[in-house]
Protein backbone atom coordinates (compact mmCIF):
# COMPACT_ATOMS: atom_id res chain seq x y z
CA UNK A 1 0.00 0.00 0.00
CA UNK A 2 2.84 2.42 0.85
CA UNK A 3 4.47 1.73 -2.51
CA UNK A 4 1.20 2.50 -4.30
CA UNK A 5 0.75 5.74 -2.36
CA UNK A 6 4.33 6.77 -3.15
CA UNK A 7 3.76 5.96 -6.82
CA UNK A 8 0.59 8.05 -6.81
CA UNK A 9 2.43 11.05 -5.35
CA UNK A 10 5.25 10.65 -7.88
CA UNK A 11 2.88 10.57 -10.84
CA UNK A 12 0.94 13.54 -9.46
CA UNK A 13 4.18 15.56 -9.37
CA UNK A 14 4.97 14.45 -12.92
CA UNK A 15 1.46 15.44 -13.96
CA UNK A 16 2.02 18.96 -12.59
CA UNK A 17 5.34 19.24 -14.44
CA UNK A 18 3.78 18.17 -17.75
CA UNK A 19 0.89 20.59 -17.18
CA UNK A 20 3.28 23.50 -16.65
CA UNK A 21 5.27 22.62 -19.79
CA UNK A 22 2.10 21.79 -21.80
CA UNK A 23 3.55 18.40 -22.76
CA UNK A 24 0.48 16.66 -24.17
CA UNK A 25 2.06 13.23 -24.62
CA UNK A 26 3.45 13.43 -21.09
CA UNK A 27 0.01 14.35 -19.74
CA UNK A 28 -1.51 11.34 -21.48
CA UNK A 29 1.19 8.99 -20.20
CA UNK A 30 0.92 10.32 -16.64
CA UNK A 31 -2.85 9.89 -16.64
CA UNK A 32 -2.37 6.33 -17.89
CA UNK A 33 0.01 5.47 -15.02
CA UNK A 34 -2.20 7.21 -12.46
CA UNK A 35 -5.16 5.17 -13.70
CA UNK A 36 -3.14 1.97 -13.21
CA UNK A 37 -2.32 3.00 -9.63
CA UNK A 38 -5.96 3.82 -8.92
CA UNK A 39 -7.01 0.40 -10.20
CA UNK A 40 -4.54 -1.25 -7.82
CA UNK A 41 -5.98 0.85 -5.00
CA UNK A 42 -9.51 -0.27 -5.95
CA UNK A 43 -10.72 3.17 -7.08
CA UNK A 44 -12.13 2.11 -10.46
CA UNK A 45 -14.24 5.25 -10.91
CA UNK A 46 -11.20 7.53 -10.72
CA UNK A 47 -9.28 5.22 -13.04
CA UNK A 48 -12.08 5.36 -15.61
CA UNK A 49 -12.23 9.17 -15.32
CA UNK A 50 -8.46 9.51 -15.87
CA UNK A 51 -8.53 7.25 -18.93
CA UNK A 52 -11.52 9.14 -20.34
CA UNK A 53 -9.66 12.45 -19.89
CA UNK A 54 -6.61 10.92 -21.56
CA UNK A 55 -8.73 9.83 -24.53
CA UNK A 56 -10.33 13.27 -24.80
CA UNK A 57 -6.94 15.04 -24.91
CA UNK A 58 -5.59 12.55 -27.44
CA UNK A 59 -8.64 12.92 -29.68
CA UNK A 60 -8.53 16.72 -29.51
CA UNK A 61 -4.87 16.91 -30.53
CA UNK A 62 -4.74 14.00 -32.98
CA UNK A 63 -2.61 11.67 -30.84
CA UNK A 64 -3.82 8.41 -32.35
CA UNK A 65 -1.61 6.01 -30.41
CA UNK A 66 -2.48 7.60 -27.07
CA UNK A 67 -6.18 7.53 -27.96
CA UNK A 68 -5.93 3.83 -28.78
CA UNK A 69 -4.14 3.13 -25.50
CA UNK A 70 -6.85 4.96 -23.53
CA UNK A 71 -9.61 3.00 -25.26
CA UNK A 72 -7.76 -0.30 -24.78
CA UNK A 73 -7.24 0.30 -21.06
CA UNK A 74 -10.86 1.38 -20.65
CA UNK A 75 -11.92 -1.87 -22.29
CA UNK A 76 -9.74 -3.91 -19.92
CA UNK A 77 -11.13 -1.95 -16.97
CA UNK A 78 -14.70 -2.78 -17.98
CA UNK A 79 -13.71 -6.44 -18.28
CA UNK A 80 -12.39 -6.44 -14.71
CA UNK A 81 -15.66 -4.84 -13.58
CA UNK A 82 -17.60 -7.65 -15.32
CA UNK A 83 -19.00 -5.42 -18.06
CA UNK A 84 -17.87 -7.27 -21.20
CA UNK A 85 -20.46 -5.45 -23.33
CA UNK A 86 -18.69 -2.13 -22.72
CA UNK A 87 -15.29 -3.80 -22.86
CA UNK A 88 -15.89 -5.22 -26.34
CA UNK A 89 -17.03 -1.83 -27.62
CA UNK A 90 -13.98 0.05 -26.33
CA UNK A 91 -11.53 -2.63 -27.47
CA UNK A 92 -13.07 -2.61 -30.93
CA UNK A 93 -12.61 1.16 -31.10
CA UNK A 94 -9.03 0.78 -29.87
CA UNK A 95 -8.29 -1.73 -32.64
CA UNK A 96 -9.74 0.62 -35.27
CA UNK A 97 -7.73 3.50 -33.84
CA UNK A 98 -4.41 1.60 -33.91
CA UNK A 99 -5.12 0.49 -37.48
CA UNK A 100 -6.02 4.05 -38.51
CA UNK A 101 -9.58 3.30 -39.60
CA UNK A 102 -11.74 6.43 -39.71
CA UNK A 103 -9.18 8.53 -37.82
CA UNK A 104 -9.05 12.24 -38.65
CA UNK A 105 -5.60 13.86 -38.56
CA UNK A 106 -4.97 16.77 -36.24
CA UNK A 107 -5.54 20.29 -37.52
CA UNK A 108 -1.83 21.13 -37.16
CA UNK A 109 -0.87 18.39 -39.63
CA UNK A 110 -3.40 19.59 -42.19
CA UNK A 111 -2.36 23.23 -41.84
CA UNK A 112 1.35 22.37 -42.13
CA UNK A 113 0.67 20.23 -45.20
CA UNK A 114 -1.13 23.14 -46.85
CA UNK A 115 1.58 25.66 -45.91
CA UNK A 116 4.32 23.51 -47.45
CA UNK A 117 2.88 24.00 -50.91
CA UNK A 118 1.17 20.65 -51.38
CA UNK A 119 4.00 19.04 -53.39
CA UNK A 120 3.60 15.34 -54.14
CA UNK A 121 6.56 14.30 -51.98
CA UNK A 122 5.32 16.28 -48.99
CA UNK A 123 1.76 14.99 -49.42
CA UNK A 124 3.08 11.42 -49.56
CA UNK A 125 5.08 11.90 -46.34
CA UNK A 126 2.15 13.34 -44.43
CA UNK A 127 -0.34 10.80 -45.74
CA UNK A 128 1.95 7.93 -44.76
CA UNK A 129 2.36 9.49 -41.32
CA UNK A 130 -1.39 9.76 -40.84
CA UNK A 131 -1.92 6.16 -41.96
CA UNK A 132 0.74 4.65 -39.71
CA UNK A 133 -0.34 1.28 -38.32
CA UNK A 134 0.57 0.27 -34.77
CA UNK A 135 0.57 -3.47 -35.42
CA UNK A 136 1.59 -4.78 -32.01
CA UNK A 137 -0.93 -2.62 -30.13
CA UNK A 138 -3.65 -3.45 -32.66
CA UNK A 139 -3.01 -7.19 -32.24
CA UNK A 140 -3.28 -6.88 -28.45
CA UNK A 141 -6.58 -5.03 -28.77
CA UNK A 142 -7.87 -7.62 -31.25
CA UNK A 143 -7.05 -10.51 -28.91
CA UNK A 144 -8.60 -8.79 -25.90
CA UNK A 145 -11.65 -7.93 -27.99
CA UNK A 146 -12.08 -11.64 -28.79
CA UNK A 147 -11.79 -12.52 -25.09
CA UNK A 148 -14.31 -9.82 -24.18
CA UNK A 149 -16.76 -10.92 -26.87
CA UNK A 150 -16.48 -14.50 -25.60
CA UNK A 151 -17.25 -13.39 -22.05
CA UNK A 152 -20.16 -11.35 -23.35
CA UNK A 153 -21.59 -14.41 -25.12
CA UNK A 154 -21.09 -16.61 -22.06
CA UNK A 155 -23.02 -14.15 -19.91
CA UNK A 156 -25.88 -14.16 -22.40
CA UNK A 157 -25.75 -17.98 -22.52
CA UNK A 158 -26.22 -18.22 -18.76
CA UNK A 159 -29.17 -15.84 -19.08
CA UNK A 160 -30.55 -18.06 -21.85
CA UNK A 161 -30.34 -21.13 -19.60
CA UNK A 162 -32.19 -19.29 -16.85
CA UNK A 163 -34.91 -18.19 -19.27
CA UNK A 164 -35.27 -21.69 -20.75
CA UNK A 165 -37.22 -22.79 -17.68
CA UNK A 166 -40.18 -20.56 -18.59
CA UNK A 167 -39.59 -19.48 -22.21
CA UNK A 168 -40.18 -21.88 -25.13
CA UNK A 169 -38.05 -19.80 -27.50
CA UNK A 170 -35.09 -19.79 -25.10
CA UNK A 171 -35.51 -23.55 -24.77
CA UNK A 172 -35.51 -23.95 -28.58
CA UNK A 173 -32.37 -21.79 -28.90
CA UNK A 174 -30.63 -23.93 -26.28
CA UNK A 175 -31.55 -27.13 -28.13
CA UNK A 176 -30.39 -25.68 -31.47
CA UNK A 177 -27.07 -24.66 -29.95
CA UNK A 178 -26.44 -28.08 -28.43
CA UNK A 179 -27.47 -30.01 -31.56
CA UNK A 180 -26.06 -27.91 -34.41
CA UNK A 181 -24.09 -25.05 -32.76
CA UNK A 182 -26.59 -22.53 -34.14
CA UNK A 183 -25.85 -19.23 -32.39
CA UNK A 184 -28.46 -18.34 -29.78
CA UNK A 185 -27.64 -14.65 -30.25
CA UNK A 186 -29.08 -14.72 -33.80
CA UNK A 187 -32.82 -14.10 -34.13
CA UNK A 188 -34.29 -16.49 -36.73
CA UNK A 189 -37.63 -16.33 -38.50
CA UNK A 190 -38.94 -19.66 -37.25
CA UNK A 191 -38.62 -18.41 -33.66
CA UNK A 192 -41.56 -16.10 -34.40
CA UNK A 193 -43.71 -19.15 -35.19
CA UNK A 194 -43.31 -20.76 -31.76
CA UNK A 195 -46.09 -20.38 -29.17
CA UNK A 196 -44.67 -19.05 -25.93
CA UNK A 197 -46.61 -17.89 -22.88
CA UNK A 198 -43.69 -16.27 -21.06
CA UNK A 199 -44.12 -12.59 -20.05
CA UNK A 200 -41.70 -11.44 -22.76
CA UNK A 201 -43.41 -13.05 -25.77
CA UNK A 202 -46.97 -13.88 -24.56
CA UNK A 203 -47.79 -15.62 -27.85
CA UNK A 204 -50.63 -18.15 -28.14
CA UNK A 205 -51.05 -20.70 -30.97
CA UNK A 206 -53.72 -18.42 -32.48
CA UNK A 207 -51.24 -15.55 -32.48
CA UNK A 208 -48.76 -17.78 -34.32
CA UNK A 209 -51.41 -18.63 -36.93
CA UNK A 210 -52.20 -14.93 -37.40
CA UNK A 211 -48.49 -14.11 -37.85
CA UNK A 212 -48.13 -16.87 -40.45
CA UNK A 213 -51.17 -15.63 -42.41
CA UNK A 214 -49.89 -12.04 -42.35
CA UNK A 215 -46.46 -13.15 -43.56
CA UNK A 216 -48.01 -15.20 -46.36
CA UNK A 217 -50.23 -12.30 -47.44
CA UNK A 218 -47.25 -9.93 -47.54
CA UNK A 219 -45.18 -12.36 -49.62
CA UNK A 220 -48.06 -12.88 -52.09
CA UNK A 221 -48.53 -9.12 -52.39
CA UNK A 222 -44.83 -8.68 -53.12
CA UNK A 223 -44.97 -11.38 -55.82
CA UNK A 224 -48.05 -9.78 -57.43
CA UNK A 225 -46.36 -6.40 -57.41
CA UNK A 226 -43.20 -7.73 -59.08
CA UNK A 227 -45.24 -9.60 -61.70
CA UNK A 228 -47.31 -6.49 -62.40
CA UNK A 229 -44.17 -4.42 -62.84
CA UNK A 230 -42.67 -6.89 -65.31
CA UNK A 231 -45.99 -6.99 -67.23
CA UNK A 232 -46.00 -3.20 -67.54
CA UNK A 233 -42.43 -3.32 -68.82
CA UNK A 234 -43.42 -5.86 -71.47
CA UNK A 235 -46.40 -3.69 -72.53
CA UNK A 236 -44.12 -0.66 -72.87
CA UNK A 237 -41.72 -2.73 -74.99
CA UNK A 238 -44.52 -3.90 -77.32
CA UNK A 239 -45.77 -0.32 -77.73
CA UNK A 240 -42.26 0.89 -78.56
CA UNK A 241 -41.86 -1.84 -81.21
CA UNK A 242 -45.27 -0.95 -82.72
CA UNK A 243 -44.33 2.74 -82.93
CA UNK A 244 -41.00 1.84 -84.51
CA UNK A 245 -42.63 -0.35 -87.16
CA UNK A 246 -45.28 2.26 -87.99
CA UNK A 247 -42.65 4.99 -88.36
CA UNK A 248 -40.59 2.70 -90.61
CA UNK A 249 -43.56 1.99 -92.92
CA UNK A 250 -44.41 5.69 -93.09
CA UNK A 251 -40.88 6.65 -94.06
CA UNK A 252 -40.68 3.88 -96.71
CA UNK A 253 -43.88 5.10 -98.37
CA UNK A 254 -42.51 8.60 -98.63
Amino acid sequence: MNNLNNAQKTFERAFKMHTDSNNLEGLCETRMHLAAVMQRLGDHETAARLLTEMGAIAMEHGLRKQLGEALHLLGELHLRRERPDLGTHHLSEAFSCFMGFGFKPSKSELVMDKELGGSKDVIHIYESHRKQVFEEEAEQSRLMMAVSAGQELMASYFNLLREAGTCSIAKMKTIEWKLSKAGWWVQRLHHDYLPCMCPIHNRTPLDVLRIQLETKAKSELAVDYSQGGSLLQRIDTVEDITKLRSSYHTSSRM
